[in-house]
């Protein structure tokens, strides 16, 4: 078997914590980050209700409407995690972006997909696909809250690169393209 020796060895510690192992995102954070997903889905939704429907319409279909709120929150709850978007720490904001982008688009197919399933043909498609957009700009901006916290939160971690010169320059190269790492490179 062939053993293969590494050129260049990268040795660090972030302040605080003596070893390189992964960080966790506390639990306590992504709760956090769930209550507010969950209050600014609700108030997205509740916005274009009362705005872009007529009152008449509105209390004709209430029971509608308020049983598909559950659904919407659930449905965008399940994405965002399975999108890996309660775990920002290590991830670009255009990472971050684009994710909350997949489960908009995701959720507007899959609520559309009930309503018709669930024979609601009265629930409007603008109502949704408003709602949905005002839900991705809230949390956009909830992420960036959340994303700019974690960033001061953590220490930069020291990392010291032993090798060979042109080794370690290509590995130091590829890690400062990497600004999420948090790494302070010597």
């Amino acid at each position: 078997m062939n053993n293969i020796v590494p050129k260049c060895i990268c040795f660090g510690k972030a302040k605080g914590n003596t070893s390189l192992h992964a960080r966790k995102f506390p639990v306590s954070r992504k709760v956090i980050m769930l209550c507010g997903d969950i209050a600014l889905i609700v108030l997205s939704y509740l916005l274009v209700t009362m705005f872009v429907l007529d009152k008449a319409i509105l209390l004709a279909s209430l029971s509608l409407y308020q049983g598909m709120l559950p659904v919407m929150v659930v449905v965008t709850g399940m994405l965002l995690g399975i999108n890996g978007l309660y775990s920002i720490e290590h991830k670009r904001f255009s990472e971050i972006l684009l994710g909350l982008f997949v489960v908009t688009v995701s959720a507007f197919v899959i609520m559309m997909a009930i309503s018709f399933f669930a024979r609601e043909f009265s629930y409007s498609r603008g109502v949704l696909g408003i709602s949905l957009l005002l839900q991705l700009f809230f949390l956009s901006v909830w992420r960036y809250f959340g994303w700019q916290i974690e960033r001061k939160i953590h220490a930069p971690r020291e990392i010291m690169l032993m090798g060979s010169e042109e080794e370690c320059n290509h590995v130091y190269r590829r890690m400062t393209m990497q600004p999420q790492l948090n790494m302070k490179l010597k």
